[in-house]
């Protein structure tokens, strides 16, 4: 059982892991832990980080820490612990839980203020005056989490949110905020709902925090860095649940177009000239225009219709909505489907001349269009391109995109 110094005026623990996305390639040492200490380093003066890693990291992570200015706590772990994306919008695969699984089980932290993200290797055992929790997926924290804390704050998405509440009926964000507040005694309550923003429960009052729009979005690892910048700005510096969920969004929204850096400045803001446009919305449907007659082509739209759902989109899918049949029968239950959408997402390598059909009506009924194409030849794209269609080579850039202009339709 590990006991950290109680001299630091903010402490991160969380995991730090090797994360690999296959498409587009990456291969990075993050982890939820990490990740958030990296973030707020510049801004916060007195951190630490405490966590697990292996006795051949240990002195990458180490550099890391120094050249970021934020202090380690680390014990030895087996092995590594990798998560393998295929694409920044797929849920990952974890390898190499079970090796790595630490001695003692348990590790024991305590300070005055501290972000707590759960981890796959090992149970925790926490105890500070004001405290975040980010459960990373758990369906229950019982048993894995034990704190003691004056102030406790549950920061998780909507996904977590409804597993730990254990229910399947999908209740709106701001009855799930309160449910889930009410449920742990927490004084606060944050649900980060994707694309669409956060919802913050602050003693029963319900605050609607808007997302800030990119033009490109690698969401690996966003959610920890709101919950990083949530507990920076909230514990560490006492501002209000609203102010601080709101500077986490402007933050996350600077980390995803930018990459990874330290979105605190020295003088303790939030470091984003790229996040201007602010939207929180309620759920709209995107349309997902696509052929579907392979195996790859049918993977694909299966992996963008779950992210659309997860990041908060209703999704209307001619693949799954309207399947094979007549043309006269396709035809019908397409066009009632693109009608009733706010937006498209037309997934457009191969030109398939359905989609090109799709995109042309969708034009022509006022619906705001975003293509995605991986080829570097858009010379066939100008036609959709004159016409205020968004065009996108990255895929999950383009998902968000498709349902911010829902929002704002």
């Amino acid at each position: 059982m590990f006991h950290s110094r109680n001299s630091i005026s903010m402490k991160v623990v969380g995991g730090i892991y090797r994360e690999i996305c296959l498409e587009p390639k990456t291969d990075n040492l993050y982890g939820s832990g990490l990740r958030a200490a990296i973030a707020i380093s510049q801004g916060c003066q007195n951190l630490s980080m405490s966590g697990l890693v292996e006795s051949g990291l240990r002195n990458q992570i180490e550099i890391m820490s120094e050249k970021y200015g934020f202090k380690t706590e680390l014990l030895e772990r087996r092995n590594e612990i990798a998560f393998l994306y295929e694409t920044p919008v797929s849920p990952p695969r974890v390898y190499g839980i079970e090796g790595a699984r630490h001695m003692g089980s348990t590790l024991n932290v305590s300070g005055t203020n501290m972000l707590a993200f759960a981890m796959v290797e090992t149970n925790l055992e926490v105890k500070a005056d004001r405290l975040v929790i980010d459960p990373q997926g758990l369906s229950q924290i019982e048993g894995r989490i034990t704190w003691s804390a004056s102030h406790l704050a549950i920061v998780a998405n909507r996904r977590e949110t409804i597993k730990l509440l254990g229910i399947e009926e999908d209740l709106d964000s701001d009855t799930l905020a309160e449910s889930i507040r009410t449920k742990y005694n927490a004084e606060v309550s944050v649900i980060k709902c994707g694309a669409l923003g956060a919802v913050v429960s602050d003693s029963g009052t319900i605050y609607h925090i808007g997302a800030y729009l990119t033009n490109k979005v690698n969401p690996i690892g966003s959610g920890d860095v709101f919950s990083g910048v949530f507990a920076y700005f909230w514990a560490d510096l006492r501002l209000s649940p609203e102010e601080a969920a709101n500077n986490a969004s402007k933050a996350t929204a600077e980390w995803v177009f930018r990459g990874p850096f330290q979105v605190i400045n020295r003088n303790k803001k939030v470091t984003a000239p790229n996040a201007e446009v602010r939207v929180f919305g309620k759920v709209s449907t995107v349309y997902l225009a696509a052929p579907f007659f392979t195996t790859s082509e049918r993977w694909l739209v299966n992996l963008c219709r779950n992210a659309l759902k997860d990041l908060g989109a209703r999704v209307f899918s001619p693949s799954h909505d309207v399947g094979f049949g007549s043309s006269e029968a396709v035809v019908v239950g397409d066009i009632d489907g693109l009608n009733k959408s706010k937006s498209m997402i037309a997934l457009l390598d191969g030109k398939d001349p359905g989609t090109l059909f799709e995109i042309g009506y969708g034009t022509a009924v006022d619906k705001r269009i975003v293509v995605y194409v991986s080829s570097n030849d858009n010379t066939n794209l100008t036609m959709i391109a004159g016409s205020q269609a968004h065009i996108h080579k990255d895929l999950s850039s383009a998902i968000y995109d498709a349902i911010w202009q829902g929002i704002q339709s």
